[in-house]
């Protein structure tokens, strides 16, 4: 999906930690096993891929990298019994679930709170927001965004859905508004928003959260996310 490297990345370390585990005995004399089912970032998918995780493989962990399903199988592991882990994502509205979802991650306040404080550092007034919206995990960061910076303005909050490849109409927003920054927040589409805005003769600079790091997010942007 739009987020592979998310998934990619968290299913190596989950492995890595099941090999020591297991070379040392295992727990209580058993060995773990990991069974990995990609859910390609989409609510409808991790739905399917729990009922097989839960009704064939017979699991009692999950840990779960879509922010949506984590809200969408509460309530379902909850009535099997099920633990719900998020290894990603942790904030108070996750933390708030019922007792059988847990979160151990980086809180998802601090990634507002430190793309403001660059933000600050290097005098940008006005900014873009362009975030992803076809779930509440973005839409959180951003309102996070727009509530820290006490030292500029955001001239322009768009959100966008998935599947989403034109970006030109936002950005010539942002370009109207003169932004000194765009702020994305979202998955792989946001390296071709980078380049089209490029193209368009945006010169400010870009903030972006983790998934910058993502190589199909590098090469779609074609040298913009540098």
């Amino acid at each position: 999906g739009q987020s592979a490297v998310l998934g990619m990345d968290s299913a190596v370390a989950a492995q890595i930690a099941v090999d020591e585990i297991n070379a040392r005995g295992g727990i209580n004399g058993k060995k773990i096993q990991l069974i990995i089912e990609d859910d390609q970032y989409n609510i409808a998918k991790a739905a399917t891929a729990y009922k097989k995780l839960v009704e064939v493989d017979g699991v009692k962990l999950i840990l779960a990298n879509t922010y949506g399903s984590i809200f969408a199988l509460a309530d379902e592991a909850e009535k099997d019994g099920v633990i719900l882990l998020d290894p990603l994502d942790c904030n108070k509205v996750l933390a708030e679930l019922n007792d059988n979802v847990f979160c151990l991650a980086t809180d998802s306040e601090s990634i507002a709170t430190a793309l403001v404080g660059n933000a600050e550092q290097n005098n940008v007034k006005k900014v873009a927001i362009i975030h992803w919206n076809s779930d509440s995990f973005m839409p959180l960061v951003k309102d996070f965004f727009v509530e820290k910076f006490k030292t500029g303005e955001a001239k322009v909050v768009e959100g966008y859905s998935a599947g989403t490849t034109d970006f030109r109409t936002i950005l010539l927003k942002a370009i109207d508004k003169k932004v000194d920054a765009i702020v994305f927040l979202g998955y792989d589409e946001t390296g071709l928003a980078m380049k089209q805005a490029r193209e368009l003769g945006f010169s400010g600079k870009f903030y972006a959260n983790g998934t910058i790091t993502s190589p199909s997010l590098q090469k779609i942007a074609e040298g913009s996310a540098e």
